[in-house]
């Protein structure tokens, strides 16, 4: 119709790089499994595009890794104390990346009253 413009679809957030910190290179040498490898570089990038420390690893963001290797991968990044794991059965895994201060994500600092009144601030 004339005088009816489509509004352009705006590109979804894709990072071109990431940072890889180098606890999780040190860590990830320790590691005999590739996909063990390629669950950390998801994580990594899935956390950077959200600018989270907290990740869904769904099907889709993992490229349909199984859910079986999924878990084990996530399991030994959890041994190695890169993430901690949370979820179990059949949903969706959610990692929380460890010490994420260090490889450059912001994190507004987090106020808390202590027993004296008096206001900490620290950064998660």
């Amino acid at each position: 119709m004339p005088g009816i413009e489509k509004k352009k679809r705006r590109k979804s957030f894709r990072a071109f790089w990431v940072k890889l910190p180098r606890s999780w290179i040190t860590a990830l040498r320790g590691s005999r499994s590739v996909h063990t490898y390629e669950l950390a570089l998801t994580i990594l990038l899935e956390a950077y595009e959200r600018q989270t420390d907290t990740v869904t690893l769904s099907g889709e963001a993992t490229l349909w890794m199984s859910r079986e290797t999924k878990r084990r991968a996530a399991r030994e990044l959890e041994e190695f104390g890169l993430v901690q794991v949370k979820g179990e059965g059949r949903q969706a895994l959610k990692v929380v990346i460890l010490n994420h201060h260090t490889w450059g994500i912001a994190v507004p600092p987090v106020r808390r009253s202590c027993p004296t009144h008096e206001t900490l601030v620290s950064h998660r």
